[in-house]
């Protein structure tokens, strides 16, 4: 699949660049530690033959689960379409497959008869709306019945937010889309997956000069979106206007724990 032109402005970040992104925050051994923990503590009690992080990137979740005591040792895969990410991953002596995530198979992690963990971190919204739950099923495909899939997804907690995030993100002319917890919940039932309660994990301070280096935007951009988002009502803990050309996004991760389950069909 070709890059449409927003992502190719993000790739000009992949590699080593990316551990600097939104404040490090990729790259932060404490804001990955409850993600981490949580995959560390499914490990423990699943003790899967291999973890598979898709649409890893640099690899740096998985590095993180390497350092814990696991009782066991799941091979660690990371998952990702860019070798720039890769690059970096297998510095940090990951094994790697450079593949889409939506493009990865179970037979390319584990054998006939070995179980597999699938985890993810900020990639579902890089798909576009449509995209969603054909994803979401392709992933359930490829494990058995009860398997994990623990991922950090980015969702707001309201309609109005999930609004005016989604049109921020159209005037920076990128496809992405984003939901409500409860509405991914729901996706992921349709796709397959029964789930515990989403938790939130953290609120993440996006500055208005980062998106536009991300993103290529102009002042013009800027005030545009100042003046379509800014005014919106309920959109405060998520959109904040600090100046006449300037204002800070928050990113809301939530945390979400699922099992494949043994009711799916492909319907």
């Amino acid at each position: 699949m070709a890059m449409m032109g927003w992502q190719k402005l993000e790739s000009r970040f992949y590699g080593k660049k990316w551990d600097a992104i939104h404040g490090g925050y990729f790259s932060d051994p404490v804001m990955a530690a409850p993600f981490v923990e949580m995959i560390a503590t499914a490990v423990r009690r699943h003790r899967p033959d291999a973890v598979v992080d898709l649409g890893g990137g640099a690899g740096f979740v998985l590095s993180e689960l390497a350092k814990r005591d696991l009782g066991c040792a799941p091979r660690l895969i990371d998952v990702d379409a860019s070798p720039d990410q890769l690059t970096v991953a297998r510095t940090r002596g990951l094994e790697c497959l450079h593949v889409p995530a939506e493009k990865f198979t179970r037979e390319m992690a584990v054998k006939d008869g070995e179980s597999l963990m699938l985890i993810m971190r900020s990639v579902l919204h890089y798909y576009k709306e449509a995209d969603h739950l054909p994803f979401l099923r392709h992933v359930r495909r490829q494990m058995k019945d009860k398997e994990r899939f623990l991922h950090q997804t980015l969702a707001f907690a309201s309609q109005q937010e999930t609004g005016a995030i989604n049109a921020l993100y159209a005037l920076m002319r990128t496809t992405k889309v984003f939901f409500t917890p409860a509405e991914i919940t729901a996706m992921l039932a349709k796709g397959g997956f029964a789930s515990s309660r989403p938790c939130v994990v953290h609120y993440v301070p996006v500055p208005s000069d980062e998106l536009a280096n991300r993103y290529q935007l102009t002042p013009s951009d800027i005030r545009a979106i100042i003046d379509r988002v800014g005014g919106r009502p309920g959109t405060k803990k998520v959109f904040t206007v600090t100046g006449t050309d300037s204002f800070l996004m928050f990113l809301k991760y939530y945390l979400f724990k699922c099992m494949a389950s043994p009711a799916a069909t492909d319907g």
